[in-house]
């Protein structure tokens, strides 16, 4: 849910690690979050892990280097 994927995120961003680690983390959970919600039957889990795939979304988007 909304709650765990927050705290997976502050994981990420104290690891420590290189950006392009701490995205690529981040991009795999999202993806992760964003099919088990399309896959799953429960209306409960499916709006959990929407939360979730948006959670780590947010993070991605506002951790993106820019291209310029």
């Amino acid at each position: 849910d909304g709650a765990k994927a927050r705290q997976s995120v502050n994981k990420i961003k104290g690891s420590g690690k290189t950006h392009a680690h701490k995205m690529q983390a981040a991009i795999a959970m999202s993806q992760r979050a964003k099919v088990a919600s399309q896959r799953a039957k429960d209306p409960e889990k499916k709006k959990d892990l929407g939360q979730a795939h948006k959670v780590y979304q947010r993070y991605i988007d506002t951790n993106k280097k820019s291209k310029d």
